[in-house]
């Protein structure tokens, strides 16, 4: 299964879990590809708490095989620079991403 995860949100808690999905869905041996949109491109700045940790459950996303976009018009209003855990990707990259997936969620 293409499983894409569209991230809307910069909440700590809403980020791990939506990533948690990601990564038990990379385990489960299908594909799973993540855009961050709007508040999304935050997401890897945001703090560990004492029980999740955003940055390191995306950083597991891309070492178990996920593909991440963010989305660079975001980033700009933002002022924020792509890197490994935000590579900038536009509105062609998100619709190829809608395209392709059997199934899509959101996290927002």
């Amino acid at each position: 299964m293409q499983l894409g995860l569209i991230v809307e949100t910069n909440d700590p808690g809403a980020i791990w879990n939506g990533f948690r999905l990601g990564n038990t869905a990379l385990e489960a041996g299908h594909d799973v590809t993540a855009y961050l949109l709007g508040d999304g491109v935050e997401a890897p700045d945001q703090p560990a708490g004492d029980d999740v940790n955003p940055h390191g459950v995306m950083r597991k996303f891309l070492l178990e095989g996920g593909e991440l976009l963010a989305c660079d018009r975001c980033l700009d209003h933002r002022d924020l620079d792509g890197d490994e855990l935000r590579p900038r990707a536009g509105m062609d990259e998100l619709l190829s991403l809608i395209e392709d997936a059997d199934e899509t969620v959101t996290i927002g």
